[in-house]
């Protein structure tokens, strides 16, 4: 059970977004609610102001309001890591990232798309390749059924922590 500040406000997600409805996020009594993902743990931390360098790995449950199908549930798994330093750039992120990727999946393709997350800025989504296809979409000469989006799967969303957050916390 999440404070909707840690969870939402700290964040940079606004009042408005649709991630606050009722069809979107677990709300209980007492304006709390199930935490939606498991970056409410970096507010939390750039709360405390610890010295730099920062790097830290937290995981666990994270509820979303969803129809459960074959790609959805309502409970499901997240990891997150936060590595806030000077010095410290994008190409540092692409290289962490693409470590994870292949350390979990082995030797697959990769690729990275921009995405849109409040708490960071860039944001990308990384994409692994199916295995079946190798993300080109067509398996024995026809489309590849096993794989979605044309043959990638997105395992993850990511980016730098968005500056708001940063001030939020008197960064």
């Amino acid at each position: 059970v999440e404070h909707p500040y840690y969870n939402f406000d700290a964040l940079n997600i606004p009042e408005h977004h649709p991630a606050r409805d009722m069809q979107d996020t677990f709300w209980v009594n007492g304006g709390y609610l199930l935490r939606s993902h498991t970056t409410t743990v970096q507010a939390r931390i750039l709360q405390k102001k610890p010295d730099l360098p920062i790097r830290v790995f937290s995981k666990g449950r994270v509820y979303r309001n969803e129809a459960v199908d074959a790609s959805h549930l309502a409970m499901f798994h997240q990891f997150e890591g936060i590595w806030v330093d000077r010095g410290l750039t994008f190409a540092h992120l692409k290289g962490v990232l693409s470590f994870i990727a292949r350390s979990l999946y082995g030797e697959h393709n990769i690729r990275f798309k921009p995405k849109f997350y409040p708490y960071t800025e860039p944001s990308i989504g990384v994409d692994l390749a199916c295995s079946v296809c190798n993300g080109q979409g067509v398996h024995d000469g026809h489309d590849c059924e096993a794989c979605h989006s044309g043959g990638w799967v997105t395992i993850l969303g990511a980016g730098m922590i968005h500056p708001k957050v940063f001030l939020e916390f008197g960064y």
